[in-house]
């Protein structure tokens, strides 16, 4: 994996000091042979992590929307011939339309969807995860990680029919402290339990 050690989330992945205990409960849950969904992929920890736990008999879908964090994702995906992960350049969200990604927040390392007071750095496609699970032909995701940093109801508006279907069976999400309330809600709502 390709990594910028000029930022402190790649120098924690580095050093392995990254979210070391989410590391611990995704490496518990995950099985070989499951189908893993990582939205907001980043460069791709979670996407490799999911990668050799689920195996060769796995799948994995890497989505990062930023297209310098989409490089280096896609890079590692082609030069360690993990054949069982694919990784997409789009965001996902309530609605297909095109978003304007922002600056990050002070406490976070990637350009967000969520408008604030920085300024805006790329244009961004959006599909819903509904879509997406048809389009890829997916009955089932055992494990779905969401990190998109103020944007989780959007997701997961997006993934209404899929979460009513009960397609996903577990959810691992990072909530920024002023969007968790709504995102519980919705989950709540399509019949996931928090």
């Amino acid at each position: 994996m390709s990594l910028d050690l000029s930022r402190k989330v790649q120098r924690d992945v580095y050093i392995g000091n990254y979210e070391r205990a989410e590391t611990r409960l995704v490496c518990s849950f995950l099985k070989p042979r499951m189908t893993v969904l990582d939205i907001d992929a980043n460069v791709g920890y979670y996407t490799a992590l999911a990668a050799r736990m689920v195996g060769a008999g796995g799948r994995v879908f890497g989505v990062e929307p930023y297209p310098t964090k989409f490089i280096r994702l896609d890079s590692w995906t082609r030069n360690s011939h993990v054949s069982q992960v694919r990784a997409f350049n789009f965001a996902l969200g309530s609605a297909p339309t095109t978003a304007q990604m922002f600056s990050a927040f002070a406490d976070t390392d990637a350009p967000v969807l969520v408008a604030h007071d920085q300024p805006g750095v790329a244009a961004v496609e959006v599909r819903t995860c509904d879509s997406c699970l048809d389009e890829w032909k997916l009955d089932q995701v055992d494990f779905l990680k969401l990190d998109v940093d103020g944007s989780e109801t959007a997701v997961l508006a997006g993934a209404a029919g899929t979460l009513a279907a009960d397609k996903i069976r577990a959810v691992c999400a990072s909530f920024l402290s002023n969007g968790w309330r709504e995102s519980v809600v919705a989950l709540k709502r399509f019949g996931r339990r928090s």
